[in-house]
């Protein structure tokens, strides 16, 4: 084993000796960085075409405001403290641009204090200005039961959801959870740009070999057909988790320092009102941080079966672009389950959450798991399969 480890510190030098590496490293490096702080530390709020707040100030101040209730119960007394501030607000808030001062300075005293509360009321399909606040868990669950549904699920596994959302604290108490909000948000693009990067990175991690005609001398060697494989395939498994566990810590340090780290014990049901999930925002994001490196790793997989199958890495390059992407135009109806959940394992699914925040559980014997529990058990031996394909192949692969 101990040759195995030597071979792979090579393939980690061969990684980083190609320039086309370090250049897709920094690149999508910086536009991480770059995503995550733009739009507070660079942006700015205008009034009349005037420059009225910073985005970072606007930031700040709306985080003051929403602390000022942080930890009191979402409950009638709380929605009709917001209902009556909501209502001096005249005018509709679209975007942060406004016609005059007044316009801004009405948003920033009546609207931003509580438009994340507001928010959170518009998820469960009723107006904050019309409702009754004392039954705002009851539209809550009516949206719940309307979204089941439509999600053709079962009644035992709507049984079964309806137990775990039996397990959430209600009523919930507030939190200011701006930080893991944007994180969530930005994990697609973030989780796109780092897959991305890594394909680049490992394309020629076989083809090279075939590309330098190194490929026959390694082939006749004493490891060739068994540790050098081997290592391969741990230096691009374990760069896929490396590069893509530094690239998330530094994205969610980065947000966390914006915005805070407040909000970690706050219940999931703060960001998605309607799901029935007995997550905090804290553990919502490990799980973020786990399916992010499970597709990045998945991605990886996919790369280094083609880098062993084709001649160059260019040519690999083609056909994960086109399943790391065209995952974004790809939609399942709920009805057709086995097919939605197959779409839902393709790298892009996972990094945005979809798959792993969906309603629908799978039924094990008389066990129901839900997606973020069953997501490990498929796709951990759908890497390992296409690990074992890329070793096959390159092993089988004739010297021309």
């Amino acid at each position: 084993m101990r040759e195995v480890f030597v071979l792979v510190q090579y393939e980690y030098k061969k990684i980083f000796r190609q320039r086309t590496v370090k250049i897709a490293l920094a690149a999508a490096f910086a536009l991480i960085m770059i995503s995550g702080g733009m739009a507070v530390l660079s942006g700015s709020i205008t009034a009349g075409g005037e420059v009225v707040s910073s985005g970072y100030q606007n930031e700040t101040e709306r985080k003051k405001e929403e602390m000022s209730y942080t930890g009191e119960a979402v409950d009638a007394g709380l929605l009709e403290e917001a209902r009556e501030t909501f209502k001096k607000y005249p005018v509709d808030y679209v975007t942060n641009a406004y016609d005059t001062k007044e316009e801004w300075d009405a948003y920033r005293m009546y609207a931003r204090p509580y438009n994340s509360l507001v928010s959170l009321v518009n998820g469960v399909g009723v107006d904050i200005l019309t409702m009754d606040v004392n039954k705002f868990y009851e539209y809550r669950q009516a949206a719940m039961e309307t979204k089941y549904k439509a999600e053709y699920l079962s009644e035992g596994e709507i049984t079964f959801l309806k137990k775990l959302d039996e397990q959430v604290e209600k009523p919930f108490r507030y939190s200011y959870i701006r930080a893991y909000r944007r994180f969530i948000s930005l994990q697609y693009t973030n989780g796109m740009i780092t897959a991305f990067a890594v394909a680049v990175c490992l394309a020629g991690i076989f083809a090279g070999e075939y590309t330098s005609g190194v490929d026959a001398l390694m082939l006749a060697s004493k490891y060739g057909k068994s540790k050098v494989i081997t290592a391969k395939l741990l230096a691009g498994f374990s760069f896929a988790a490396a590069v893509s566990l530094i690239f998330l810590t530094a994205a969610f340090c980065e947000l966390s320092c914006i915005h805070g780290f407040e909000g970690a014990n706050a219940p999931i049901q703060l960001g998605y009102v309607t799901s029935g999930y007995p997550l905090t925002m804290g553990q919502t994001v490990m799980l973020m941080f786990l399916y992010n490196i499970l597709a990045v790793c998945l991605t990886s997989g996919i790369v280094m079966l083609l880098s062993a199958v084709m001649k160059s890495s260019f040519a690999v390059i083609i056909p994960v672009t086109v399943v790391l992407f065209g995952g974004i135009f790809l939609e399942v109806p709920y009805k057709y389950r086995f097919v939605r959940m197959l779409f839902h394992f393709l790298p892009g699914k996972l990094m945005s959450g979809e798959a792993v925040l969906d309603d629908v559980p799978l039924k094990i014997g008389a066990v129901y798991l839900t997606p973020y529990q069953y997501g490990v058990l498929i796709l951990v031996p759908l890497i390992l399969l296409l690990a074992v394909g890329a070793w096959r192949r390159f092993r089988a692969h004739q010297v021309g």
